[in-house]
């Protein structure tokens, strides 16, 4: 029996909402070099892992007492 063929469509990818949160995220990034995100930005862990070497750190709700004066990020999913 062959192995079965798995296809991928060319048009697949992150939906519009997250490519424009990665993109606010990386330019923020760019700017101060760390980012604050209340929960992963992204449900994709090499996408997450990719943003932390750049300077993301995701945060949870309790979190949000100690920190001041940063920016934080709040997704939308």
């Amino acid at each position: 029996m062959p192995a079965p063929r798995i296809e991928i469509d060319n048009d697949s990818g992150f939906c519009f909402g997250v490519v424009n949160a990665i993109r606010k995220a990386e330019e923020e990034l760019e700017k101060s070099g760390t980012l604050f995100c209340l929960g992963d930005i992204v449900h994709n862990s090499d996408e997450v892992d990719r943003l932390r070497g750049k300077g993301l750190r995701t945060i949870s709700h309790s979190d949000l007492e100690s920190l001041h004066d940063v920016k934080v990020l709040l997704r939308a999913h």
